[in-house]
């Protein structure tokens, strides 16, 4: 069982453009922090009013995304992803670095392979390229994480998670999680638990269909408890949106 290629482009857009929606409206609840980061010669203001614009048009865009482009819009899909995929970059350069870091890496590579896919009016293997670049993407961000946590000496013996659940910086802890900093045997656990799951992913792409589903599921339960925890709820829908390419390639 695959999933067909229109079935899986169509859920990808749905699940990027909802990822970029909740990134703008948290971005204009608070563009006026962000505004101070932008860097230039103009005052805060400007820049308030300046991101205001730009997220305003991601908005725009992203709503296209979650709609869907429809028969007449298709014609010029492509310059909807190019048009996110610049003021992305604008925003990186302006804000001197991305907005939700990882989450914005992955909805950047997801723009690229749709775009890719986009092209294949002109020619249909672009389709797979485009979805083939989004799967890649998304087995090397699990595979690449997972190395560099077994070799980080604080991951393997639990250390690196009592820490984060210790910590009031950087990140919100959800207070009920902060028990398992108590238990050096849960945290070393979930440690394990966390490495094992990522170095293993790219074995997603071997698996059968229910094999997949049972792969998958356990990342959309990472990225959720992630959320829940650590306050990182753009990655749901930016790793969520990999997973319809996935599902295409068996």
């Amino acid at each position: 069982m695959t999933l067909e290629p229109t079935v899986a482009i169509r859920a990808t857009q749905l699940l990027i453009g909802i990822g970029i929606a909740l990134q703008a409206a948290e971005v204009l609840a608070t563009r006026s922090a962000h505004a101070r980061l932008c860097i230039g010669k103009h005052p805060p203001d400007f820049w308030a009013q300046w991101l205001t614009a730009k997220i305003l048009v991601r908005l725009a865009l992203s709503a296209v995304l979650i709609v869907g482009f429809g028969k007449y819009l298709q014609v010029i899909e492509p310059v909807f992803y190019m048009g996110l995929i610049f003021s992305s970059v604008g925003l990186v350069i302006r804000l001197n670095g991305p907005l939700g870091g990882g989450s914005d890496s992955m909805t950047f590579q997801v723009l690229i392979g749709l775009l890719i896919a986009a092209l294949g009016v002109a020619n249909p293997i672009l389709v797979q390229v485009g979805l083939g670049w989004i799967a890649a993407q998304s087995v090397l961000s699990y595979f690449i994480a997972g190395v560099a946590k077994l070799r980080n000496e604080n991951w393997r013996r639990g250390l690196a998670i009592r820490n984060l659940m210790r910590s009031n910086a950087a990140y919100t802890v959800f207070a009920p999680a902060r028990r398992l900093a108590n238990s050096g045997t849960l945290c070393l656990a979930a440690s394990w638990a966390i490495i094992l799951f990522e170095v293993a992913f790219p074995a997603v792409l071997l698996l059968p269909w229910e094999g997949k589903l049972a792969m998958l599921s356990a990342g959309l339960l990472f990225h959720i408890t992630n959320a829940v925890v650590l306050g990182l709820n753009r990655f749901i829908w930016a790793w969520g949106a990999t997973y319809p390419a996935l599902l295409y390639f068996t």
